[in-house]
This record gives C-alpha cells, sequence and structure tokens, in this order.
C-alpha cells in the first residue's frame, strides 16, 4: 500500500507578498492545486459587505474605526495586487 501526498496551494493575489510566497513551491512537483482567492471585503466570498464586518469584526476584536481601517487597506490591497498576481498565477499554473 502507497499514498502519495501533494501541496494545494491557497494563494491569496489581493497580498502583496503572493507572488513572493509562489516562489516557494513554485518548481515543486508535489503542488496539484492552486486556489487563487480574494478576501478583500467586496469580493468572492465576502461580496456582502454586512457578512464580512460580522465575520472579521469579532474575528480581530476590532473597534468600528480600527476595522474601517482595515477595510480601506485591505480593498487597496486588492485594487493594487489582484488583478497581476491573478494573471501571472493563471499563467503559472
Amino acid at each position: 500500500l502507497r499514498a502519495d501526498h501533494f501541496i494545494h496551494l491557497r494563494c491569496e493575489v489581493s497580498a502583496p507578498d503572493c507572488l513572493k510566497a509562489f516562489a516557494n513551491f513554485e518548481t515543486d512537483e508535489r503542488v496539484k492545486l492552486a486556489s487563487l482567492m480574494d478576501h478583500a471585503p467586496g469580493q468572492r466570498q465576502f461580496v456582502n459587505l454586512e457578512t464580512y464586518a460580522y465575520y472579521y469584526q469579532r474575528k480581530l476584536k476590532l473597534s468600528d474605526r480600527d476595522f474601517r481601517k482595515f477595510c480601506e487597506k485591505r480593498m487597496a490591497e486588492s485594487a493594487m495586487n489582484s488583478g497581476p498576481n491573478r494573471v501571472f498565477l493563471s499563467a503559472a499554473c
């Protein structure tokens, strides 16, 4: 009996360091699947901002002010990084 173990990469395309992290696994033959995700407010999993607030504000224990700053940062990162990172990773995989 034999088992093969493979890697499923979960790539947060909105993250500034996404491609740097991907480079650590780019030539690893065990990588068989890569999921391209954007967890920024208003994207994919959290299209509804109320749902995003309910989940993240509680999880991170943020005040309303800090949560707004968090959202602004995440949306800016998404706007800057998601497109180019998604294109690169799609071509690389």
